[in-house]
């Protein structure tokens, strides 16, 4: 049963009633005296049962549902869900808040398609990049005078007319240049200058050694033709630091199968894998009047010599190919003949 307070209109003290009473005469149970009861007031429609809520607990506007002006009684609304057919406005939304924006959340597969915008073309490009040092960088690198053409035609090394040509002053890299004693390989060619001396006659002589190192090729390490040149100027040659004496060109060349020079020298000599020789190669006659200042001198030397370095693949075909080297010293390093060196 649903119980309503009101207030007694004789005595002021508040009572308690059922709603089922309301409209009738009841008794007051302080003052014993019969009050006459408003009768209950008609049931809202149902588009109003939100807004009957809300008067019956807004304070000031309770007075329309009790007598006179006494305070009206307070009824307790039972818990529930609203009724699908009361609207209910939904507040404004706080000004303040609206200028702030919700941070995107990103999942694991949107960094992975970032990554890989960006790696792949940082993978074209180094790629790229590789590519160009492997096939430009290294080739413009290459010095020319690691692979010349033979002079010397040599039926088993193709057509020599394909290798590269260069001008014999062209400047030795770091690479092709040595000292005594200090080996230096070029193609299957390995090379020790020993020493260089000076002979009674007033001549210069350098003593090399060398060596055979391919496994399945023959060759004449030096020819004649590398140090005698009929019409042009050769890349065998010895020139002075400080360029007094000029260049010493071509020389005369022997070999010696015994590597101490003991034994009679032959003019040419092939070697086998793995076969070593001792080459010397003398200054030629006419530059006396050089070697005698070389000798009063105080100066660096390089002495370059046309060496074979085997064969190289040109257009497919196997071509005898050769290279300049030289060795590098000083005018205290020159020997006597006849003295320890």
């Amino acid at each position: 049963m649903e119980i309503v307070q009101l207030q007694c209109g004789n005595c002021q003290q508040l009572m308690a009633i059922g709603v089922e009473h309301l409209g009738g005469q009841v008794q007051c149970p302080h003052c014993q005296a019969v009050v006459q009861t408003q009768a209950a007031a008609p049931a809202p429609a149902p588009n109003m049962q939100l807004e009957l809520r809300e008067r019956t607990f807004s304070g000031a506007a309770a007075s329309d549902v009790v007598l006179g002006n006494a305070p009206a009684p307070q009824v307790e609304m039972p818990p529930g869900p609203i009724p699908p057919d009361v609207s209910v406005d939904t507040p404004a939304a706080n000004p303040e808040f609206t200028k702030f924006k919700s941070r995107p959340v990103y999942s694991s597969g949107v960094f992975s398609l970032i990554a890989l915008i960006f790696l792949v073309p940082y993978a074209i490009v180094m790629t790229a990049f590789v590519v160009y040092l492997v096939f430009f960088v290294s080739k413009s690198a290459y010095d020319p005078l690691d692979v010349l053409r033979d002079p010397v035609n040599n039926p088993k090394g193709g057509a020599p007319r394909k290798v590269m040509q260069v001008d014999h002053k062209h400047p030795l890299a770091a690479h092709l240049k040595t000292t005594f004693g200090k080996p230096i390989q070029i193609g299957d060619l390995l090379v020790t200058f020993e020493r260089a001396s000076l002979t009674d006659e007033g001549d210069l002589r350098l003593f090399l050694r060398a060596k055979n190192v391919s496994t399945n090729t023959a060759f004449e390490p030096m020819n004649e033709a590398f140090v005698h040149a009929k019409g042009g100027e050769l890349y065998t040659y010895l020139e002075s630091k400080s360029n007094t004496t000029g260049r010493l060109f071509g020389a005369y060349l022997d070999y010696h199968k015994n590597l101490q020079g003991t034994d009679d020298a032959v003019g040419s000599a092939v070697l086998s894998p793995k076969d070593e020789i001792l080459i010397v190669l003398k200054t030629e006659p006419h530059y006396k009047k050089q070697i005698a200042q070389i000798a009063k001198a105080t100066d660096s030397y390089t002495w370059r010599i046309q060496v074979r370095r085997g064969f190289v693949k040109v257009d497919g075909k196997n071509v005898s190919a050769t290279a300049v080297i030289g060795v590098e010293f000083s005018s205290a390093e020159i020997g006597r003949e006849g003295k320890k060196t």
